[in-house]
């Protein structure tokens, strides 16, 4: 679909899908390749943006693996083979340069390319509003997402620079196992802001890796502040197990040294009765599940079916 479909939006999103399973199971080239390539199809300006999207996603994935030099070597291409590009782009790959620079503890020098892509998408803002009909309403300048990022960045590096005797950027670490230690490749490894945890992932998160062969992950560059690991797997990468981590656990950040953060998951319970939408006609229900080795108590909860979906009722907790 990728080398044959019609060159639209979908094929953006095709490129993107076939780029991450190539990554997931650690064929990085094969990634890359793909984005590039896509990226080749969109030949007209029309499509100026979609080809931008594309091969800032390679520039995203290059420098998730800490191929900071070639992912320099792909921003310098974009920038010189196209003239003039989208005030979006150029603010993500303003941010995308500055979490490189960050990556090597330079701290102040991150803040002055943040702060220099914000003057230029004002600048490149203002000259938009110029050619917008007045009879068309303007969107507000902090109503863009990636100038809201430009800012936010800018805020947290502005209190590193302001409390540096407390610490600078430190790196995240761990592995992800199963209870077994079986570890657990191809895991996707998001780390976000508390003041964004109720949002959706977005591909371009700021801190995100994938663990390795042996389920080990690492996040550099990270500044101080409050964050939760979330995870992204595949079906058959999670059935029969869970990750019962507290969603109000947070990760603190003072950027005094790095931090390890490991994630297990745990064999889920196997039911033995009731199961598979069995139909209770009896008074009484038998409830049996396996035994779980270690387990201090277990809990019941119920739900019954209403027209157009479900409600959650009681539970019989500490069993």
């Amino acid at each position: 679909y990728v080398e044959k479909c019609p060159v639209n939006g979908y094929l953006v999103t095709a490129a993107k899908a076939l780029a991450f399973y190539y990554e997931s199971i650690g064929e990085l080239e094969k990634a890359k390749s793909t984005l590039f390539n896509a990226s080749s199809r969109f030949i007209t300006d029309n499509y100026a943006y979609q080809r931008e999207e594309l091969l800032l996603e390679r520039i995203r994935l290059t420098k998730n693996h800490d191929q900071v030099k070639e992912a320099n070597k792909y921003i310098h291409d974009l920038m010189e083979n196209f003239n003039k590009l989208n005030k979006d782009i150029n603010a993500q790959l303003a941010q995308l340069r500055a979490e490189m620079i960050l990556q090597q503890g330079e701290v102040e020098e991150a803040y002055k390319e943040i702060t220099k892509a914000i003057k230029k998408y004002e600048d490149d803002y203002k000259e938009e509003l110029k050619e917008i009909p007045h009879s068309e309403e303007e969107i507000a300048l902090d109503n863009y997402v990636y100038y809201q990022q430009l800012k936010s960045m800018e805020h947290a590096l502005s209190i590193i620079k302001a409390r540096s005797s407390v610490g600078n950027v430190v790196s995240i670490t761990g592995k992800v196992l199963k209870s077994d230690g079986t570890p657990l490749k191809g895991i996707g490894i998001f780390l976000r802001d508390e003041s964004e945890i109720n949002r959706s992932i977005r591909p371009d998160e700021t801190f995100q890796t994938i663990t390795d062969e042996e389920g080990r992950f690492e996040i550099r560059g990270v500044t101080p502040s409050n964050y939760q690991i979330t995870i992204g797997v595949n079906f058959d990468q999670i059935s029969g197990w869970t990750w019962p981590n507290d969603m109000y656990d947070v990760i603190e950040v003072d950027g005094s040294k790095d931090i390890t953060h490991d994630i297990t998951l745990q064999k889920l319970i196997e039911l033995k009765s009731p199961v598979n939408e069995e139909r209770i006609t009896d008074n009484n229900v038998h409830f049996e599940w396996e035994k779980v080795d270690g387990a201090h108590y277990y809990e019941l909860g119920f739900g019954f079916e209403i027209e157009n979906g479900w409600i959650g009722s009681s539970s019989i907790p500490k069993i």
